[in-house]
C-alpha cells in the first residue's frame, strides 16, 4: 500500500523541468523523507509477531524435532538476508533523495537571506556529502546528544565520555605534505552521526546497568573515544567497561530485532532509533552496519566478557570507495536504468 501510494503520488507530480515544478518535486519528496518510520515499523511488528508465533508453537510441541529446528534456522537466515538486502536498498535510495532535497535552490537561499541578518552557520553546506567533514566535531554532537538521553533516562546517572582527538596532528602533517583537498575527510555527516549515536548509546546503556547492579559504588567507569585519521580511513573507537558480550551470543547482535535494550526503553526517547525515527527495537547496530559498509567501510565489536565492548568503525574518504551493494541489489529492477532508449546523433530512424 505505501508503494502504490509512493508510485501514485510520483505519477501525479509535474516533470521537474522548470523552477517551480522542482519545487513541487521537491516538496513531494521531503514528505516521503518524514515518512520514515511506517515500513520498518510494520517489519519490526511482523518480526515480532512471527517469534511470538513460533515460541508458542515449541511450547505446545513437546518433542525435540531436530529438522524443524534445522529448517527454522535457515528461514531465520532466509529472512535476514531478505532485510539485509531491502535495508541496503533503502538507505542508498534515501541518500539519493536527502541529497536532492538538501541541493535545493530555496536551501540555498535561505542560507543567504540569514547570512545577510549576521547568522553564521558553519556546519552548512548544499546537499548530503561535507567535503570537508570534521570527524571531532560531529562525535562531539553526538556525544552531548546521548549524555542528554541517558541522563533523562536513568535519573541523572551518566558515564563520563572521553574524546581522544588525534586528527589535528595529522592533518597538520598532511598539509605539509599535499595539497589542503587531498587531506580532506570527504563523507556524510548524518550518517557518522547515526552510527557513533547507536553504539555510544549501546555503551552508555551497558555501563550504567552494570553500575547499578554492583550496587552504584564508586564513580561510573568512563567510556573512551579515539578518532584517528589515517591515509585510507578515518577510524572511530568506543570502549566501554559496561560488561562485554558473551562469546556465544557475539553473532547474535548483528540480527535485525535482537536488542540489548529493555523493554521499557520503547516508551521514551532512549528507545527512538534515529534511522527510522521510530521506537524500534533491535535494528540500531545492523543498520549501523549498513551504513558503514555502504560507503566501502565497516563496522566491528571486540568483547571482553567480564569487561567491556572495543567497538570500531571504519569510514573510508570517499572519493576511494563507493557504495557497497550485495548483488542481488545491484541487479533488481530498482537498480535497472530506466530511462528511455536515446537514439544516436544522425540517425534517420
Amino acid at each position: 500500500q505505501v508503494y502504490l501510494l509512493y508510485l501514485d503520488q510520483f505519477q501525479k507530480c509535474p516533470v521537474p523541468n522548470t523552477p517551480e515544478t522542482e519545487e513541487q518535486f521537491t516538496n513531494m519528496l521531503k514528505h516521503m523523507i518524514l515518512e520514515r518510520s511506517s515500513i520498518p515499523h510494520a517489519i519490526a511488528q511482523g518480526i515480532d509477531a512471527w517469534r511470538t508465533t513460533l515460541r508458542n508453537q515449541k511450547c505446545y510441541n513437546d518433542d525435540d524435532d531436530d529438522d524443524d529446528d534445522v529448517c527454522e534456522q535457515e528461514r531465520l537466515q532466509s529472512l535476514e538476508d531478505a532485510l539485509y538486502r531491502f535495508f541496503t536498498a533503502r538507505v542508498g535510495l534515501r541518500f539519493l533523495t536527502q541529497h536532492h532535497i538538501m541541493s535545493s535552490p530555496k536551501r540555498l537561499e535561505s542560507r543567504q537571506e540569514n547570512s545577510m541578518d549576521g547568522v553564521n552557520d558553519e556546519d552548512f553546506f548544499l546537499g548530503c556529502i561535507q567535503t570537508n567533514c570534521q570527524p571531532v566535531h560531529e562525535v562531539k554532537k553526538v556525544v552531548e546528544y546521548v549524555q542528554k538521553q541517558t541522563q533523562d533516562y536513568y535519573d541523572g546517572l551518566c558515564p563520563e565520555i572521553q574524546i581522544v582527538d588525534t586528527t589535528q596532528q595529522r592533518d597538520l602533517e598532511e598539509k605539509c605534505a599535499m595539497s589542503f583537498s587531498e587531506c580532506n575527510f570527504t563523507y556524510v555527516p548524518h550518517h557518522l552521526r547515526y552510527m557513533v549515536g547507536e553504539l555510544l548509546k549501546n555503551s552508555c546503556r551497558a555501563t550504567v546497568k552494570r553500575y547499578i547492579e554492583k550496587g552504584s559504588k564508586g564513580t561510573i567507569p568512563p567510556i573512551k573515544i579515539v578518532v584517528v585519521k589515517g591515509k585510507e580511513d578515518v577510524t572511530i573507537k568506543i570502549a566501554d567497561r559496561g560488561g562485554g558480550i558473551p562469546r556465544s551470543k557475539m553473532s547474535k547482535i548483528w540480527k535485525f530485532a535482537h536488542s540489548t535494550a529493555a523493554s521499557d526503553e520503547n516508551e521514551t526517547d532512549f528507545g527512538v532509533d534515529e534511522f527510522t525515527g521510530a521506537k524500534i527495537r533491535g535494528f540500531g547496530l545492523p543498520l549501523a552496519r549498513i551504513y558503514a559498509r555502504y560507503l566501502g567501510g565497516e563496522l566491528t565489536l571486540k568483547s571482553l566478557e567480564g569487561y567491556g565492548v572495543d567497538a570500531y568503525l571504519h569510514l573510508p574518504r570517499l572519493g576511494d570507495a563507493c557504495e557497497s551493494l550485495p548483488l542481488q541489489v545491484q541487479f533488481s529492477p530498482s537498480n535497472l536504468n530506466s530511462n528511455p532508449p536515446r537514439r544516436a546523433v544522425g540517425s534517420m530512424n
